[in-house]
């Protein structure tokens, strides 16, 4: 790691049982100030080990993505505020970017995006819809905040200018394919929750079609099929759960299953 000074960044990270892969995450945030940790109750050694990176670490039941993390970032000691995921990491190159930012002076912006670089089953991911996207994480507290309004895919808003950094941010979505299957199991039942709550509706045709056009669009639109056996993973992962969104929400308005 760089010798330039810390920047006056805070790091928040949202914890659940994740023992088996934050050392790596709090590992990359060494370059901050400050790391906060929310924990909703992890039943393993996550808070444990958290002690050895920060003192700062909270305790919450869990209220939800969006409510976890504008939570940690009330508790900010800097303006500037850095959020990342249990299952991310923050490259060197990346780290040393930052750092050169704050080390020429004030930064010209409210918020930086940086790029995000996806990791499955051992391998880069180039392609489909985890293809390499930018994601807003480093923002000015008082200009930003969590919606609150998703259960899942929740967005951070910015009332502000945002630059572009160029280095990665690396994230290693799941840890193998029964993870990411049981994981898109409950994504898709907080989207038809989510929709249910909203009172959306859609027909027959929606839940036959809208999965294999999601299908179409990851692997050969977005060419997903060049991340080879891995690109067809996600692609059929991801239309199984698109099914599942449309399929769950059929189901509570039948009233076969129940919104808890």
């Amino acid at each position: 790691m760089s010798n330039m000074l810390k920047p006056p960044v805070s790091a928040v990270v949202i914890t659940y049982n994740e023992a088996d892969r934050i050392t790596d995450c709090l590992e990359s945030l060494s370059w901050t100030q400050e790391i906060i940790v929310v924990d909703s109750l992890s039943t393993d050694q996550t808070v444990s080990i958290c002690t050895h990176y920060t003192d700062r670490i909270f305790i919450r039941e869990w209220k939800g993505y969006a409510q976890q993390k504008n939570f940690g970032m009330t508790l900010a000691r800097n303006e500037w505020v850095f959020f990342i995921d249990a299952d991310e990491r923050v490259s060197p190159h990346l780290a040393r970017e930052i750092q050169q930012i704050y080390a020429d002076g004030n930064p010209g912006c409210l918020g930086f995006s940086m790029p995000r670089q996806a990791f499955y089953l051992g391998k880069r991911i180039k392609h489909g819809e985890w293809g390499e996207d930018m994601k807003l994480r480093l923002v000015k507290k008082s200009c930003a905040h969590w919606t609150e309004d998703k259960s899942v895919h929740e967005e951070l808003l910015l009332n502000g200018p945002v630059q572009y950094l160029k280095e990665p941010l690396f994230h290693f979505t799941s840890r193998g394919i029964i993870h990411h299957l049981k994981r898109s199991n409950c994504y898709s039942t907080l989207y038809a929750r989510d929709a249910f709550t909203q009172r959306q509706r859609y027909g027959l045709h929606v839940l036959c079609w809208a999965p294999f056009k999601r299908f179409i669009k990851g692997y050969i639109q977005q060419r997903g099929y060049r991340d080879g056996i891995a690109g067809l993973v996600i692609a059929s992962v991801q239309m199984a759960d698109t099914f599942l969104r449309y399929f769950k929400l059929r189901l509570l308005y039948a009233g076969i299953m129940k919104m808890k």
